[in-house]
């Protein structure tokens, strides 16, 4: 019985790898639902165009506020606010659109469908990793007896 309870240890991944990899789906899944509402064209350059800035921006500022080391929901909404903002800059740098009261728009879009998606993948990422620990804990009560 322990070995089956180990394998399925060993196949779940490790909650420090968790929760990078589903911010960055998070991020694929924005920039999908994006291309797809404004019906711009869906090749690899333009979503690489608009997906490389935002996850560029929430990692390199995930690595300064140590979003992933000690983590907590101040640290959290100071990355999204942060990095959406460098986000939509760089973008706007890079594609030269939108300016002027479109930024603005686009801007406050982008933080409120990224809090909205980056809210539910988080919720649910803190099930996955409560009941993660509680399997956890069985598995290592089991080893003892």
């Amino acid at each position: 019985m322990r070995a089956e309870n180990r394998s399925v240890v060993r196949r779940r991944l490790p909650d420090n790898l968790l929760l990078p990899i589903g911010d960055g789906a998070v991020f694929v899944v924005f920039t999908v639902v994006g291309l797809m509402s404004h019906k711009d064209s869906f090749t690899p350059y333009h979503f690489l165009r608009n997906f490389i800035p935002l996850t560029l921006s929430w990692y390199l500022i995930a690595v300064i506020l140590d979003t992933y080391g000690r983590g907590g929901v101040i640290r959290i909404a100071a990355n999204w606010l942060l990095a959406v903002v460098a986000g939509v800059a760089i973008r706007t740098w890079w594609v030269g659109t939108p300016n002027g009261r479109d930024l603005w728009v686009f801007l406050t879009v982008a933080l409120v469908t990224n809090g909205a998606f980056l809210l539910l993948w988080r919720l649910a990422a803190s099930r996955l990793m409560a009941g993660g620990a509680r399997e956890g804990e069985g598995v290592q009560a089991e080893g003892r007896r």
